[in-house]
């Protein structure tokens, strides 16, 4: 009796070795990647992403017809939070939605809403200097070199939409990571994180967003990962 547990004791102990071996092998394997093995041609996978396109399409109301709040597709980008959750644009610091019009709020709703239209394939061209990132969806095709800012803002002109409304962004490498940080003139943020498996067949995409100005309702902005094949 005694034998059996000391080998189920090893073979635990065994599982758990290989688990943090393989965990380790794979954190080693992220962060080592180079920008130019994030470079090649990524389909959406559905299946294996949450909320790709954004908040889903609202129920029908008694009486009244049902209003989509989904995005169309060819853009890029993620809501956050509406309450205290991580990531998420919860009440602003010395009041919140105080001061924030009603078309301000409408108008940050609908930029939100514009930056969470999700691309159905993405082609990408990178290097350590700058970030070619080329959207196609929904009929329509855009693209955008996002150069290695470091922490410095850029004023986005190569998207029409994005010019129009004077969005800036931020890019940077880090520990195998493609970070971008799109920001508005009404204070609305969202950040989009670009990480590859570790053996680079997938490229995995999360979008948070949040508002220094207004509660961001959470039927708006649902946890959002997009997941992409290589093809």
């Amino acid at each position: 009796m005694r034998t059996q547990q000391m080998n189920r004791g090893i073979g635990i102990a065994l599982l758990v070795a290989c688990a943090t071996w393989v965990a380790g092998a794979s954190l080693e394997a992220f962060q080592k990647a180079k920008p130019e093995d994030f470079s090649g041609t990524w389909q959406l996978n559905e299946s294996a992403s949450t909320n790709p396109g954004g908040p889903p399409a609202e129920a029908p109301r008694e009486g009244g017809t049902g209003r989509s709040s989904g995005a169309d597709s060819g853009g890029s980008s993620r809501s956050g939070g509406g309450s205290s959750r991580s990531g998420g644009g919860g009440q602003a610091a010395g009041g919140g939605d105080a001061g924030f019009s009603p078309e301000e709020k409408a108008r940050t709703l609908a930029e939100l809403k514009l930056m969470q239209a999700v691309p159905q394939k993405l082609t990408i061209q990178a290097t350590a200097k700058d970030f070619n990132l080329t959207y196609e969806g929904g009929g329509s095709q855009a693209a955008v070199t996002f150069p290695n800012t470091e922490g410095k803002k850029a004023k986005i002109t190569a998207v029409p939409a994005f010019e129009k409304l004077r969005i800036e962004s931020k890019v940077q490498w880090s520990s195998g990571m493609f970070k971008r940080e799109l920001t508005t003139p009404d204070s609305l943020t969202v950040n989009e994180e670009y990480t590859l498996s570790a053996d680079g067949k997938q490229l995995t995409v999360v979008l948070t967003a949040k508002s220094g100005m207004m509660r961001i309702p959470e039927a708006k902005n649902p946890p959002i990962t997009r997941v992409y094949d290589r093809q």
